[in-house]
């Protein structure tokens, strides 16, 4: 059963997500934390998200992003994952295609959405994926697992072919 037709949310503004009984191998499990993914997915759910790094987006996708917010005062990293909407736009200046992330959710009266970018290298873009969310952990509302074949085409590495040049992952980066 598809998330999609529980939530009742308009399939033109958000992807189908799977309902989960178990995070399968592979996949991460990611706590929302606020409401930047409602009506799909609201605080307090946990969404599935494939592992997969160096992942290309796709205009209107869904993905677990990692920023990197500084360090505190005793010098370690501070990170952050949030799931995020890519979109991609055209510059009315010199023609270049630009990649923004934002939070999915539509705007509420007396909010406004906040975008990051614009991302002029897709590759910038690409490391800061984790993954692309493909469901709900829902093991109170479902009893099995999507099947085997259906787990792997969640983990097809891209919708669409690598621009050029190819960003290796970091798995390959790490052989070398």
């Amino acid at each position: 059963m598809s998330a999609l037709a529980v939530a009742g949310a308009n399939s033109s503004l958000a992807p189908s997500l799977r309902l989960f009984a178990s995070v399968p191998q592979n996949f991460i499990a990611h706590a929302v934390s606020e409401r930047g993914c409602e009506p799909l997915l609201r605080r307090g759910e946990v969404a599935i998200c494939t592992d997969q790094e160096f992942l290309y987006p796709e205009d209107g996708g869904w993905y677990l992003i990692e920023y990197s917010n500084g360090t505190n005062h005793r010098g370690r990293e501070r990170r952050t994952r949030v799931i995020v909407q890519t979109y991609q736009t055209q510059s009315q200046v010199d023609g270049q295609t630009r990649w923004w992330a934002r939070r999915p959710s539509e705007s509420r009266p007396g909010t406004f959405n906040m975008s990051d970018g614009p991302y002029d290298d897709l590759n910038h873009l690409a490391e800061k994926i984790v993954g692309r969310v493909v469901g709900i952990h829902a093991p109170d509302r479902v009893d099995s697992d999507p099947s085997d074949q259906e787990l792997w085409e969640m983990l097809r590495d891209s919708p669409w072919p690598y621009p050029t040049p190819f960003l290796p992952r970091r798995s390959d980066r790490r052989a070398a």
